[in-house]
């Protein structure tokens, strides 16, 4: 049996399909497709001892239906074998998945023929005229065109292979990147060592070369004035329309389940269903009480709801996920989701900046929850120089440095300095209007620009997500109040100014004892404000009230009775009761307007790292290519790129990328936030901006080789 050793070791194994059987294919031959075919691809990796396995099947643009389908086919039998474990993937040339491309560092070469033609491995002595388009900047194609000059154009790199006893001429126009130059010439290299048994010369031929003229006399058409502009890459562009077009369907019967939002209650495990995750993102959820024939037919009616669909790409992606294996790709299109028994291996990044104490289980999760979107954000103690201003008609007004609170009608740039540490907060009220809000993240970029070189951390906070490093360069516990400058407010003992019912309702969040990990933010003063994993202080001219919420800490309690005295100190004296959740009066209830449901814990999905090259097409879209398995090598110098830690959001400007490029990056983020299908969007999480060569240690963490 062919595939009984499949997936027993790290590596790659690949298998081409002939008269219908799998063939085991070569190591040699690791990245060379011939267009004719279908093959099955395994990769197999080692985490803490215990194997994990990706299967794809590859589909050639001539290859026949049987072998398709026989190719689906064998990947079922090679999936169960493997216990039905891996996630598996349906790729089609041209449109494979940046996850398919990433198992082969030096690109993809597509070959014409195939197996059925009866074409055979390559002779060194029969090697014909051949031209060969490298296409791509860390994922490279390339695709074998016709030898002419209009299969080419100014923005990438073509190799012509002049055949036995001649050169390799690599053409690099001036349009094409400095990545591309050089995958072409680590690729001419290779067909130069395989294809012709090293007994040929690459030469390089660009606008400073004197071979121009010899390109194109060997090539026999046409010269560098007839090459035409590339075309854009629509089936990259991220379009965020069709990302939010989610569907959701049991897959057997085709009936539709729900749009968005998702629950994982609508998993029934005895059925199959099918995620259509927006764009070309499709996912085969699989029960495990799904009947063996359902299990076998899913990938087979996936492939005909493809053909048969006019919301769905043909080019589409299917990931095929068995019930308790779900990936977090999958996961995060739902608004929850619990764990019943996950006993996978977990690799957690080494976050540098964390204390001992914090790393504990309990405060983890008290971290993830209640103390900011960046919990490993914490390069020192807070205690360094701080200076704050606020926008005030589009201008930036000196504010008091020991000022420890904040309206959320306003927003606000904070400079924060100590020895060796530079960074620039631009800190947004949900009241404050689209306008401050756009002036604060302008006059942060330029104190950057001229204070500190463009040097600095630049980093956007929304009321109610910032940071713990942010809370701790206050002295105190942080209070959140309503109102603004525009409101007229003055003096934060003097309420009744712009509240006139004389009730407040505060919520205090922390993560440990000490005040200055905590923030009290002044909410609607409504039951349906409460949430039962904080704590809460209710004033009335009556009478005081603190809420428990029976999954707060003791440290949250204690913080709310040292808020309420120093801010509230200077009012007329009134009782100040404790009250524990489920135990509340009708006078507590009245206060808020009347007793309403209220928020309870969610489990939020876990997401994973993940490293995307942005950038900005000229039809004005936005265009995000994932990065997988990357590395300090893939922070190429004239880019901007986004690192999504799974919490925050981590904008990384290469000293060489154009100025349209640094203009939009918080722009593009954003963009990227409210696509994203999880709980997360632009409003609730935290945005980091750092310049190359100043990456913060939260940031060197995630990437490898720093």
């Amino acid at each position: 049996m062919v595939f009984e050793n499949a997936g027993k070791k790290e590596g790659l194994e690949i298998w081409r399909i002939e008269d219908f059987s799998p063939v085991e294919y070569t190591t040699g031959e690791l990245g060379k497709f011939y267009i004719g075919d279908s093959y099955i691809i395994l990769r197999t990796q080692n985490f803490g001892g215990k194997l994990s396995w990706t299967l794809h099947f590859w589909l050639g643009a001539e290859t026949s239906q049987d072998e398709s389908g026989a190719a689906a086919m064998l990947a079922v039998e090679l999936d169960d074998q493997l216990g039905g474990v891996p996630v598996q993937y349906r790729e089609v040339q041209g449109s494979e998945s940046a996850k398919f491309v990433s198992h082969f560092p030096k690109g993809l070469r597509y070959l014409p023929g195939g197996v059925k033609s009866g074409f055979k491995h390559v002779d060194p002595d029969q090697v014909e005229k051949r031209l060969f388009k490298v296409k791509g900047k860390r994922a490279v194609k390339v695709e074998q065109v016709d030898v002419s000059v209009a299969s080419m154009n100014k923005s990438d790199c073509f190799m012509l292979d002049c055949g036995k006893g001649h050169s390799i001429l690599v053409f690099m126009p001036p349009g094409a990147r400095k990545m591309e130059k050089f995958k072409a010439i680590q690729i001419a290299n290779e067909l130069r060592d395989e294809d012709h048994a090293g007994d040929a010369e690459v030469e390089v031929v660009d606008e400073f070369s004197e071979n121009m003229d010899k390109f194109f006399s060997e090539l026999g058409s046409g010269s560098v004035d007839d090459l035409q502009e590339a075309e854009e890459d629509t089936d990259e562009a991220s379009d965020l329309t069709v990302l939010r077009e989610k569907k959701m369907y049991v897959l057997i019967t085709f009936e539709f389940v729900s749009g968005p939002p998702f629950k994982q209650t609508m998993l029934d495990n005895t059925d199959v269903f099918l995620l259509v995750g927006g764009g070309t993102n499709i996912f085969l959820w699989i029960g495990k009480a799904a009947s063996k024939e359902e299990k076998l037919a899913a990938m087979s009616a996936a492939e005909h709801f493809l053909k048969n669909s006019d919301i769905i790409s043909s080019a589409a992606r299917i990931v095929r996920i068995l019930e308790g294996l779900e990936t977090a790709m999958f996961k995060q299109y739902f608004t929850a989701w619990n764990e019943i028994d996950d006993d996978s291996p977990k690799t957690y990044s080494n976050i540098a900046d964390w204390k001992v104490e914090d790393l504990h289980t309990e405060n983890m999760k008290r971290i993830e929850r209640a103390a900011g979107s960046t919990p490993g954000f914490l390069p020192d103690d807070g205690t360094g120089e701080k200076k704050i201003w606020r926008v005030e008609n589009l201008d930036l007004k000196p504010v008091e440095d020991e000022v420890e609170h904040l309206f959320g009608g306003d927003s606000y740039v904070i400079q924060y300095t100590a020895p060796n540490i530079s960074i620039i907060y631009f800190w947004q009220g949900l009241k404050s209007t689209t306008d401050e809000r756009a002036a604060s993240a302008i006059f942060a970029a330029k104190m950057d620009n001229e204070d500190f070189g463009g040097k600095a951390v630049q980093i956007r906070v929304v009321q109610g997500q910032e940071p713990r490093h942010f809370l701790r360069i206050f002295p105190g516990c942080l209070a959140i109040f309503s109102g603004g400058k525009a409101s007229g407010f003055k003096n934060v003992h003097d309420r009744d100014e712009y509240d006139e019912d004389g009730v407040y309702l505060y919520r205090i969040r922390s993560v440990s004892s000490d005040a200055r990990d905590a923030r009290a933010e002044q909410v609607e003063e409504k039951a349906e404000q409460l949430s039962s994993d904080d704590v809460f202080l209710l004033e009335t001219k009556e009478k005081n009230w603190i809420w428990t919420g029976k999954e707060s800490s003791s440290q949250e309690l204690e913080i709310a009775k040292q808020f309420f005295n120093k801010f509230s100190g200077s009012r007329p004296h009134k009782e100040l009761l404790v009250v524990d959740e489920g135990n509340e009066d009708e006078l507590f209830w009245t206060a808020l307007g009347g007793k309403q449901e209220y928020n309870q814990p969610e489990t939020k999905p876990v997401l994973p790292p993940r490293l995307f090259h942005v950038t900005k097409l000229g039809s004005g879209k936005t265009r995000a290519l994932e990065i997988f398995n990357f590395t300090k090598q893939d922070l190429v110098d004239d880019d901007v790129m986004i690192l999504d830690t799974g919490r925050e959001i981590i904008i990384w400007v290469g000293k060489n990328s154009t100025k349209e490029e640094k203009d939009v990056a918080m722009k593009m983020a954003e963009e990227y936030l409210d696509s994203d299908p999880s709980y997360r969007d632009s409003s609730n999480t935290v945005i980091l901006q750092c310049a190359e060569g100043a990456e913060p240690q939260l940031f060197k963490s995630f990437i490898s080789g720093f």
